[in-house]
């Protein structure tokens, strides 16, 4: 979960029109799930304004609407279909043909649902589901107690519902009684959902939904919760990603590709960078000839367009065996240290957990010219992990210990703090300017900002009188 907080109302419609708008670039053929009511009418407007910039393309995209009035025809000014023509289908470029809603005027409410479920279950859910929260908490026409297993369905609206949607007609007595809506088992189907709420909905007042909010802020800062201390325990740099970038938006390159290594773009505070991260969901983050290749192909293209270039380092080294060394470890390896050593856009590098052996190094280290360098205060660097270091350096003493029928275990768990207490430690990398500062993983976001904005008038400097350097290939 995301919570994106905004100024007011005209604010909450842009960062939700931002959001549906990248959906869009990103598969132009989306299936978007689209709501009424008040709340996304200033999101439609600012979509409506992009394409009319010429920024975005409705051509591909298809859509599913939350509910339809039961009793109202489609050309009926206040049936839902007509709400979506007037307030965004008539002003862009969509094919209407492409365009979900339930039938208000089936009679047969099991055929309808059946058939609109259906509808849902062929895209396979949305892509992005849209929502607005309801004065009384309902979303769509589900009220708050609403099963979450249940799909399409005929609801027989509340009367707080009807009072609140009487404004929209002449009288309380034309609000129809029953709707078609998407249950909520239908919405969570959805690959992700965007919740708008506007400051002035009276539930926000409710000390439940106060404590919903802090949750979710704490859930959406928390490095903690994604990052496990044991470094042995694999986690999702995604998730991290996302917890730094705007609006939690990562369009990833090369995404099938070395996937022990993540590449893409994303913007900071507003600003396109290039982000390389290791995966410690995939063979724990190593770098191999595929990955290492993947990085320094991505490195020199963001050098070559100008974006800086954040990375992310959570990685054990190199992958070691026979195949590598056949498949050319050594030069592809090669290939990211003469990337970043010649990249002349920002570098930053945050080391989130462990920097190990020659990884560490090409993974944009101040060694190899990065410009700002921070680790988190649990971070560990060194040429060898603890373990596998206390195995080669004690083994002897290790094997002494069994011999003689000691507890190798407790002595080897002894040599092993003593090596992350004298060697691995960071603050030993803070002493001798390998990394410019430990910084508070709830921090990491605000720190890049900083050091993007400081490194903003970094200028290109020819580094040799050679045409070009001798890259190896």
């Amino acid at each position: 979960m995301r919570l994106i907080r905004a100024k007011d109302y005209n604010d909450v419609s842009r960062k939700a029109a931002n959001i549906i708008a990248a959906q869009i670039y990103l598969k132009p053929d989306c299936v978007l799930g689209l709501a009424t009511g008040s709340s996304p009418v200033g999101t439609y407007k600012e979509l409506i304004a992009k394409y009319e910039a010429g920024d975005l393309d409705f051509s591909q995209v298809r859509t599913v609407n939350l509910d339809e009035y039961v009793g109202l025809t489609k050309d009926h000014d206040q049936s839902y279909a007509y709400f979506m023509r007037s307030n965004l289908f008539d002003h862009v470029n969509i094919d209407q043909n492409n365009c979900n809603i339930p039938n208000g005027m089936n009679p047969d409410a099991e055929a309808e649902c059946a058939r609109y479920d259906a509808v849902i279950d062929a895209f396979g859910g949305a892509d992005l589901q849209l929502l607005g929260l309801g004065p009384n908490g309902h979303i769509g026409f589900n009220e708050p107690a609403d099963a979450f297993v249940k799909g399409t369905n005929k609801v027989a609206l509340t009367a707080s519902t009807i009072d609140a949607n009487a404004r929209f007609f002449a009288s309380r007595d034309d609000v129809p009684t029953h709707a078609y809506t998407m249950g909520i088992g239908s919405i969570m189907k959805a690959k992700r959902v965007l919740l708008v709420v506007n400051g002035d909905a009276p539930l926000l007042s409710e000390a439940l939904v106060r404590d919903f909010l802090a949750e979710a802020a704490g859930a959406d800062l928390s490095f903690a919760t994604i990052v496990p201390d044991n470094d042995r325990q694999p986690y999702d740099v995604l998730d991290v990603i996302r917890c730094i970038v705007d609006y939690g938006e990562f369009v990833q390159v090369h995404e099938l590709f070395a996937s022990s290594a993540v590449v893409g773009f994303a913007c900071v505070n507003g600003h396109p960078v290039g982000i390389v991260a290791n995966q410690p969901n995939v063979n724990a983050g190593i770098l191999d000839v595929d990955s290492s290749e993947k990085v320094a192909r991505f490195v020199r293209l963001c050098d070559a367009f100008n974006l800086p270039v954040v990375t992310l380092v959570d990685t054990p080294g190199y992958k070691p065996g026979a195949e590598q060394e056949h498949a050319g470890i050594i030069r592809r390896g090669a290939k990211v240290i003469y990337a970043y050593a010649n990249a002349q856009v920002p570098l930053v590098t945050v080391i989130l957990r462990k920097a190990f052996g020659g990884a560490y190094i090409v993974m944009g280290s101040k060694a190899i010219g990065a410009d700002l360098n921070y680790a988190w205060p649990s971070s560990q660097i060194a040429v060898l992990g603890a373990a596998g270091a206390v195995n080669i350096i004690h083994r002897k003493d290790l094997q002494k210990a069994k011999d003689a029928g000691k507890d190798v275990e407790a002595l080897r768990a002894k040599y092993v703090a003593d090596y992350e207490r004298t060697t691995v430690n960071a603050n030993l990398s803070l002493e001798m300017g390998e990394i410019d500062a430990m910084i508070d993983p709830e921090q990491t976001r605000e720190t890049i900002i900083e050091s993007l904005k400081l490194l903003s008038s970094k200028k290109r400097v020819r580094k040799t009188t050679k045409h070009h350097g001798n890259q190896p290939l």
